[in-house]
């Protein structure tokens, strides 16, 4: 299944404008996992990434071997998350993102 999910507003399914694409079934989460399968920072020290399909700056929450849940704002400045491949995101400095996390942990 493919799917978006905005972080306290439950799940919905991808579309083709959100991520510029006609295939959305690309963003399928991990086929199999459990929450204890997963691994990620505390929050407010998850890294900034990029991912290569659509391009996209945005932060790592969550990942499993195959699957990282990424996270970044809206035109509206709402989180917006989805699982996409790991072999599509790449680690980056927080000063090479095009946007940075008002809540980020890294400042204090």
């Amino acid at each position: 299944m493919s799917w978006v999910k905005r972080p306290g507003g439950g799940a919905y399914r991808a579309n083709a404008e959100l991520f510029r694409t006609s295939d959305p079934t690309v963003f399928g989460g991990p086929k199999t996992w459990q929450p204890e399968d997963t691994s990620g920072p505390p929050s407010g020290l998850e890294p900034y990434v990029r991912v290569s399909f659509p391009v996209q700056d945005a932060k790592a929450v969550r990942w499993t071997q195959t699957h990282v849940l990424v996270q970044w704002p809206d035109d509206a400045h709402h989180p917006v998350q989805a699982w996409v491949p790991a072999s599509w995101v790449h680690r980056i400095p927080r000063e090479e993102s095009s946007w940075t996390d008002p809540y980020d942990r890294h400042d204090r």
